[in-house]
């Protein structure tokens, strides 16, 4: 049995619809969600409430948005736009949910630090300096992360001067960490051309630390009668 042809009237509202798509296709196919930038840091028991207090969740959840931040939808955001004062905020904010992870503390060293922007920077290492200032387990590798980006990439001796003493000081809590934390400061005092202080810290080192390596004490040597 042959069937029947569908109503004009049907075709009429295909057609009409399948225009209206098309219009809105070219009028919105361009159109973005404007990124309202880093949110505001909340409050310790506001984050916790969020995940019914559990810390870890509210710490995983929280971190995941933070390395993501900006780049989602299809965007890309520049490391040059972001707000580095809340993102700051951010990092201790979940350094105190979870001391002991690296999560947080490597996302500042290794991709919130490649910013070329000083100013930005000394947000990053303000956390790092708290996050490696820990004599526990290999903590202290952030705190060279902090001297790094201070001296390197701020361009600021004296600050990073200033975290270089933390970190050689640390080495009195941590036996393994390597002779070469403690000698940091002797490194960046050299780069100020404070070569005598230099001098003066590297032959301390040498005299009073015991069981070091043939291979460390010619460097050290090597050191003071060559490069200073």
């Amino acid at each position: 049995m042959k069937e029947a042809p569908a109503p004009l009237s049907y075709k009429i509202a295909l057609f009409c619809a399948v225009c209206m798509v098309s219009v809105l296709w070219v009028a919105s196919h361009n159109a973005r969600t404007l990124w309202p930038g880093v949110p505001p840091v909340p409050q310790k028991a506001s984050i916790s409430l969020s995940s019914l207090g559990d810390e870890q969740i509210a710490y995983r959840l929280s971190s995941l948005m933070l390395q993501n931040l900006g780049d989602t939808g299809g965007r890309v955001t520049s490391l040059q736009n972001y707000n580095y004062e809340r993102i700051g905020g951010w990092m201790h904010l979940l350094h105190g949910l979870d001391q002991q992870s690296d999560f947080v503390p490597m996302i500042a060293a290794y991709y919130f630090g490649a910013t070329n922007t000083s100013e930005d920077l000394k947000h990053i290492v303000d956390f790092l300096e708290i996050a490696g200032n820990d004599s526990r387990a290999e903590k202290w590798r952030w705190l060279v992360q902090a001297v790094f980006l201070a001296r390197f990439r701020m361009d600021d001796l004296d600050r990073g001067l200033e975290l270089a003493y933390k970190l050689s000081s640390l080495s009195s809590y941590n036996s393994q960490m390597p002779i070469w934390t403690r000698q940091m400061p002797a490194f960046v005092l050299a780069a100020k051309g404070e070569k005598e202080a230099a001098k003066e810290l590297m032959r301390v080192i040498l005299g009073t630390t015991k069981n070091l390596h043939p291979n460390e004490i010619n460097f050290m040597e090597a050191y003071l009668n060559d490069d200073l």
